[in-house]
């Protein structure tokens, strides 16, 4: 549901990585304008818009110059922990999309932007030549569930898990693909949730084929590799911690072109250290 309509005047956190709406985002503050950023944000109730970087670096560098996509998202501080006075751990929701119309950066260095938002996508259901890639998605969270991973807040994104949109399952895909940042913008940007859902199903047979026809074989295979988030509590402290497991999806084409993907999840333990055995069950 969309939440603004009109301008806005908000904070901008200008990052190498993109959020999408529904999307989850883990971040480290510890520079002073963002700290500052973030205090206003919690006392307020208010959010800030997560742009991606096109030029410069996340941490600001004396006489740098930066630059950021237009298209960003608003995100909202769902989880505030102040570990130090200089050093909070915070949790983001992506909600929706907007669009900077103009920015300036004040004396401490925050960027404070203009923009108008972008109406939430309308709903489109998957359609049957694509609903392979909402079953594979389904199919990624009930295996992490099969393993013991409570859902909910231990998932990199948020319920309810809708399934049966486009639009939701094609930003899923998104976050959860080790695509580069371009990438990931231009699928933010992409206006048709149908089109967006469309590219993420064409994308690894594409590539698929690609490789093939390049190397001039009969078959080809490729492994997409991705660290997926679960939380985890400390079995002594009750303390919480994020804890990245190996999954790779794979796929492969033979010599008929016929597509085939595998889902691989890697739990690993040390057989001498008992916590991280139960952690780990």
């Amino acid at each position: 549901m969309s939440i603004y309509t009109h301008t806005q005047t908000i904070p901008l956190f200008p990052l190498g990585t993109t959020l999408f709406p529904d999307g989850i985002m883990l971040l480290k503050i510890f520079e002073v304008r963002y700290l500052d950023m973030v205090k206003q944000c919690v006392r307020e109730g208010s959010g800030f818009g997560v742009v991606t970087l096109n030029g410069g670096d996340e941490v600001r560098m004396p006489g740098q110059e930066v630059s950021f996509n237009s298209v960003g998202t608003y995100a909202r501080i769902k989880e505030f922990d102040p570990v130090q006075p200089s050093l909070f751990m915070i949790q983001c929701h992506g909600e929706q999309r907007f669009r900077v119309k103009t920015s300036e950066t004040k004396r401490n260095g925050l960027i404070v932007a203009d923009v108008d938002f972008i109406e939430d996508d309308a709903f489109m259901e998957v359609p049957e030549d694509l609903k392979m890639t909402s079953t594979v998605l389904g199919k990624v969270i009930q295996s992490f569930k099969e393993q013991g991973a409570a859902l909910g807040k231990e998932l990199p994104f948020s319920k309810p898990y809708r399934f049966n949109e486009c639009g939701w399952v094609a930003n899923r895909w998104c976050e959860l693909l080790q695509l580069s940042p371009g990438q990931k913008q231009f699928f933010l940007e992409q206006e048709s949730p149908r089109l967006r859902l469309d590219l993420i199903h064409e994308l690894l047979e594409e590539i698929l084929i690609r490789y093939k026809k390049d190397l001039d074989c009969s078959r080809a295979r490729i492994l997409v590799e991705l660290r997926y988030p679960i939380l985890q509590k400390s079995l002594r402290s009750g303390l919480e911690g994020w804890q990245y497991y190996r999954a790779v999806l794979e796929g492969t084409i033979d010599d008929l072109d016929r597509v085939r993907r595998y889902i691989h999840l890697d739990f690993v333990y040390s057989s001498a250290c008992p916590c991280s055995a139960e952690l780990t069950e």
